[in-house]
């Protein structure tokens, strides 16, 4: 575990008071570079880092259909611009909580953005 185990706050449960809670983390928009360069790789250095619960997945949404390509292309976001080796045994259980939906937004009454379709 090494120094920074030791040096995280612990509250009384013995759970690190840095650790948040199960969450979702919802990418708008996760079909550009943004998210393949820099947000999945940072995402992915804090789990190697144990920063990040075990009950916690990432949601791309994006307009183009990727179903098929959006996981690949991530890992390979994460490998190339995270500096991370494609044999990190945390890798594949990071990326099985990798997903994406698409979605087509359309203007609604009232200004407002909505999804054509469920997500």
């Amino acid at each position: 575990m090494g120094v920074t185990a030791a040096l995280r706050p612990v509250d009384q449960s013995g759970r690190d008071k840095r650790l948040p809670d199960p969450c979702l983390f919802v990418v708008f928009g996760a079909s550009g570079d943004l998210t393949k360069r820099k947000l999945l790789p940072a995402l992915f250095h804090l789990t190697q880092a144990g920063l990040l619960p075990e009950e916690f997945a990432v949601v791309g949404v994006a307009r183009r259909d990727l179903s098929e390509t959006f996981v690949p292309d991530m890992k390979d976001g994460i490998v190339k611009g995270g500096g991370v080796v494609e044999t990190d045994l945390r890798l594949g259980s990071f990326l099985d909580r990798v997903k994406y939906f698409q979605a087509n937004w359309e203007h609604r009454k009232g200004g407002c953005l909505a999804p054509t379709a469920e997500i």
